[in-house]
Parts: C-alpha cells; structure tokens; sequence
C-alpha cells in the first residue's frame, strides 16, 4: 500500500512535470552527442597546447639566436667602422711614406751635389744621384751625356759615388749625431782621388760632420787627419795581442 501510494504521488509529480520519456531519451542522446565532441575537444586541445609549447620552445630559441645575431650585427659594424679607419690610416700613412720619400731624396741629393765636388777629382762627371723606383734606389752620376748608372762607371767612380752617398746619409739621417765612419774609402781611388778625398776630409768634413773615423790601410789619408792617428799592428803567425800607436 506504502508503494502503491508512492508510486501515485510519483505519477501525480511526472504528470505535473510533463514528463515524457522518449524526450529523456533524445536528451540522452544530445548528452552523448555533447560529451563525445568535448572529449574530441579536450583532445585537440591537448594537440594545440602541445604546438603551443613547442612553439614557445621555438621562440625561446629564435629570441636567443636573435640575441646572439644582435651582438654579431653590433660586433660586424665595430669591425666596419675599424677597417674604415685602419684603411684610412693606412692610406695616410702610404701618402705620408711617399710625401717623405719624395723630401728625403731631394735632401741626400742636394747633399750629394754638394759632397761629390769635394771627393770626384775630375771634371767629366759633375754631380751624382740616387733615383728611386718602386722597389729600389738607383745611383748615378751626371755626365755631359746626361745621367749615367752607376754600374757603367769604373772601380774609383763607384767608391767616389759610395762616399758622396755615406757622407750625404750622414747628414741627412743623423745630423745631430754627426759621426762618420769609413772603412777602406780608398779602394778603387788612384793617387789623385786619395789626395782631394784627404783634403776633403782635412779641410771640408769637419764643417759638416763633427767626427769622421776612418779605418784604412791608404798611409797617404794621414795628411787627411785633423785629430788623432793610431796605428795598429800586431804578430799574426804568433797570435800577440794588437798593438796601438799613436801617431799624432
């Protein structure tokens, strides 16, 4: 009776809801419809969050390469603006190199005209030179012919020529020095030319080089001495010692 009783307030309920079946059943069916495209939801969903970590993962990458491609960019344009301004240096310094090139050997050939007067004897070549090429200097002297190389002069000309060129480097390079040293001068020089080379260096270097040394074997540069003479000997066969003389 309890049921039955049960059962008819449950009717009366379902009847004052409108309860009808076959739409519990079709709502059923909307559930099922809804919960099976939210789980191929959730799925895709799972799909899209993975892309969007590794596309993350990717721009994380991307950011860091870019960082480092910054500082490359920054690095490639220090080098840029250095190689501008090594170049530009480099260039001045190449203009300048040539600039003092050019005053240089005009300042050893003036000196060298000056010099070659007080040390060539004769009258058939009146000045001497250097000529410079790319790469290399030339000497020459000047004939009534015009300029001669050096290498179609004889043995006295080339040493004359030597001398003119040291006493002239010397006065250029090194004037506040003003030494001079001369090892053998007289090779290849005849009598004449030893004369008017040791009153060159008597009478004419002691105006323009401070102190001349000359080492020589050529008695006759004694009358060149404007200072002190020493003569050196010593027993070779017997290894003595060098013996120094004073002369004057």
């Amino acid at each position: 009776e309890a049921l039955k009783a049960k059962s008819i307030e449950l009717g009366d309920k379902l009847s004052h809801l409108q309860f009808s079946e076959g739409a519990l059943v079709n709502l059923r069916g909307g559930f099922s419809s809804i919960f099976s495209n939210l789980q191929s939801t959730k799925v895709s969903f799972e799909h899209v969050n993975e892309e969007i970590r590794e596309k993350t993962d990717l721009t994380s990458k991307l950011d860091v390469q870019f960082t480092k491609l910054s500082g490359v960019k920054k690095n490639s344009s220090d080098l840029e603006r250095k190689i501008h301004d090594l170049t530009v240096f480099q260039n001045s310094l190449v203009e300048t190199q040539g600039e003092l090139r050019i005053e240089f050997i005009a300042a050893v050939n003036e000196a060298m005209h000056e010099t070659w007067k007080n040390i060539y004897p004769y009258a058939d070549y009146s000045s001497c030179r250097i000529v410079a090429s790319e790469d290399d200097y030339a000497l020459e002297v000047l004939s009534s012919d015009g300029w001669k190389p050096i290498e179609q002069c004889s043995g006295g000309e080339k040493t004359s020529a030597a001398l003119a060129l040291r006493v002239s480097l010397a006065m250029v390079l090194v004037p506040n020095l003003s030494w001079l040293v001369l090892d053998e001068p007289t090779h290849n020089l005849d009598s004449q030319a030893v004369n008017l080379l040791a009153r060159a260096l008597h009478e004419t270097l002691p105006s323009i080089v401070r102190q001349t040394f000359v080492v020589t074997h050529d008695e006759a540069l004694k009358e060149g001495a404007s200072g002190a003479v020493h003569f050196f000997h010593r027993d070779k066969d017997n290894g003595a010692a060098t013996i120094v003389e004073t002369l004057s």
